[in-house]
């Protein structure tokens, strides 16, 4: 292939490239200018340095601690660097259910952190902490609405009405500045919102007569909130729990009007990006001739003459360390049947092979691995501990990767879910000790 191919391989959404403790400790090293913001979040935080890359920037994840607030750090000037820690907790929260605010900001010559004011522990994650989608829109208006939807995100649980008005601002961006022209926006849309709680709230205004779901949400909800002294509109006043009430019981349908208008922005819900699975495919079909991926979407096994597909591949398991045979294989044959390509590879010492799976009918992505007979060398029981590994956290909930190389991801794959399959840890640890002893064996 040729850099203008490699050009062409871009995952859809892109892929989000994260670095470990090890990358993290060495960027932090590295003298100022650095910009921080130290965090209140409800989605589950990280328990070790991390690093992952955003709009040409690597921020630092940094975890909470007894006596320090996490945090997330990049190495830019305060001021550019605040905006940079904002658009990308804007992002965060729209890709990742639970809230994220920045509660205080610092910068310097180093990431200088922040002291916990009480001695209470956020939410951390159990496992690694992962970051698999980050929109990054360039258009004014949609960065403007991602803003908007963190802040009337963090707005929920702190006040109701400002909330309620940070998410109406994004209808003021695609329905236009008239009310009637946002009436008719957000009534044209009430079919489609499925939020939790919209449903029972929106049976409960009809039950009140009320059939004009727009104008409500208009008069009671925006004009209420942004304007008092007006005998035309009704006001939403701050001391009254009946007028709190509503807004609460009315919050989740403006909210998920918002998401329906970032999402016709074009930019998707990380349901939208889950349920497409585009992730998995859409960076080798942007390489494949049209008339072929449409033969294969529909079942059949065209035998094309080339194919301009990248010659080495490597297959990986996310966050965990690589397996030696299965970097840099070399694709031997390709296959098509029934809607599959199938890319058949060979490890450099010919002893493992695996076969890329890419099923356009279903649109997804697998791989088997097996290995040749066992040629009587300690390097053979070297590629055998290197595989059991690969299979044992594959069916831990692994996420598998495929790379072409250190820059470009072909395809990715949702956590796996193994059936009937009984996990045995001590039994895995005795196969690899035996492994281990074999191969010492044999290099005596």
């Amino acid at each position: 292939m040729t850099e203008a191919d490699d050009n062409q391989i871009v995952m859809d959404p892109p892929y989000v490239r994260m670095g470990d403790k090890e990358e993290a400790e060495a960027l932090l090293k590295q003298p100022g200018p650095w910009a921080l913001g130290a965090l209140q979040q409800s989605i589950g935080w990280t328990q070790e340095l991390a690093t992952v890359d955003f709009k040409g920037h690597t921020f630092v994840l940094l975890p909470e601690t007894d006596q320090l607030l996490p945090a997330i750090a990049v190495r830019e000037d305060p001021d550019h660097g605040r905006r940079l820690l904002m658009e990308f907790v804007s992002a965060l929260t729209w890709s990742t259910p639970g809230a994220v605010t920045i509660q205080n900001f610092t910068g310097g010559s180093h990431p200088f952190r922040v002291a916990k004011n009480t001695g209470g522990r956020q939410i951390v994650t159990a496992h690694r902490f992962q970051i698999d989608y980050l929109p990054a829109p360039d258009d004014g208006n949609t960065k403007l609405a991602l803003a908007f939807y963190h802040e009337g995100t963090t707005l929920i649980h702190v006040h109701v009405p400002y909330s309620f008005l940070s998410f109406y601002k994004i209808i003021n961006l695609v329905g236009g500045q008239r009310g009637a022209a946002q009436i008719a926006w957000m009534n044209e849309r009430i079919p489609q919102i499925k939020g939790h709680g919209t449903a029972e709230r929106l049976k409960k205004l009809q039950m009140d007569n009320i059939d004009d779901i727009g104008n409500y949400l208009y008069q009671s909800g925006r004009c209420a909130i942004a304007h008092a002294g007006d005998p035309r509109n009704p006001i939403v006043d701050p001391h009254n729990v009946e007028d709190q009430k509503r807004l609460s019981a009315d919050l989740p349908l403006i909210a998920n009007l918002a998401e329906i208008a970032i999402e016709e922005m074009g930019v998707k819900t990380s349901m939208t990006v889950y349920r497409e699975h585009r992730y998995e495919l859409s960076a080798l079909e942007r390489l494949l001739d049209p008339g072929l991926v449409e033969q294969l979407k529909l079942g059949g096994a065209p035998q094309p003459d080339s194919l301009n597909v990248p010659p080495r591949y490597h297959i990986r398991i996310w966050g965990k360390e690589r397996y030696k045979p299965l970097e840099n294989m070399t694709a031997q044959a390709f296959r098509t049947r029934d809607g599959v390509l199938s890319i058949h590879c060979q490890s450099e010492d010919t002893r493992v092979f695996a076969i890329i799976r890419l099923d356009f009918q279903k649109y997804r992505l697998s791989a088997d691995v097996g290995h040749a007979n066992d040629d009587g060398t300690a390097e053979f029981i070297d590629d055998m501990i290197e595989l059991s590994r690969y299979f044992w956290e594959h069916n831990g909930n692994g996420c598998l990767e495929v790379w072409t190389d250190e820059n470009i991801c072909l395809g990715r794959c949702d956590a796996f879910l193994p059936v009937n399959v009984m996990f045995n840890p001590k039994g895995y640890a005795e196969e690899q000790a035996k492994f281990a002893e074999e191969a010492a064996r044999r290099r005596a």
